[in-house]
């Protein structure tokens, strides 16, 4: 079943810092933006830009656009990757 999260709340309650690690852990390539609010990663042809700070007015946007990526990037279901990102600690 194909899922595309857009309810706000979930998205919200994404921490940036736990997507990151989780993108660490998955082999993606850092891209730090010097003196910036926003930190990108690569895999093959794969890139996701994320927000350092959920403070930003279109953070669930960009939580959701990230979610989206992984979805075709790791050939799994976008509430697959949330829950593994929500429950696991790298």
């Amino acid at each position: 079943m194909k899922v595309d999260l857009r309810d706000k709340e979930v998205l919200d309650a994404i921490r940036p810092s736990d997507f990151i690690a989780y993108l660490r852990f998955r082999g993606w390539r850092e891209h730090p933006q010097p003196a910036s609010t926003w930190i990108a990663f690569t895999l093959q042809d794969f890139e996701i830009t994320l927000p350092l700070t959920s403070n930003l007015r279109d953070f669930a946007l960009r939580m959701g656009e990230a979610l989206r990526t992984l979805e075709v990037a790791e050939e799994r279901s976008q509430l697959e990757i949330l829950s593994e990102l929500t429950r696991t600690t790298y």
